[in-house]
């Protein structure tokens, strides 16, 4: 199954008030790629090399509240230190 199949299939599993939000992050990036994970029901689309501030962005669009700003080097340093 690939994750056309499974987007479909999720999106007939969930009631309308209870779907997730589902994003493509695929090496297809071919015209139309984007149009055919939009079609299947996906919400967005990120396309590899998938690049920090594309997700980032994805994440603003569909998330409710707004992503503290800080940048994957803090993070890492942070995770690093612990």
């Amino acid at each position: 199954m690939d994750g056309l199949e499974a987007t479909r299939r999720i999106r007939a599993d969930f009631p309308p008030d209870r779907q997730p939000i589902i994003v493509a992050m695929t090496a297809n990036a071919m015209d139309g790629d984007k149009q055919n994970c939009l079609a299947a029901g996906m919400n967005d689309y990120i396309s590899k090399p998938v690049l920090p501030e594309a997700v980032e962005a994805v994440l603003e669009r569909w998330c409710s509240a707004p992503l503290p700003s800080i940048t994957i080097q803090e993070n890492l340093d942070e995770t690093v230190s612990a």
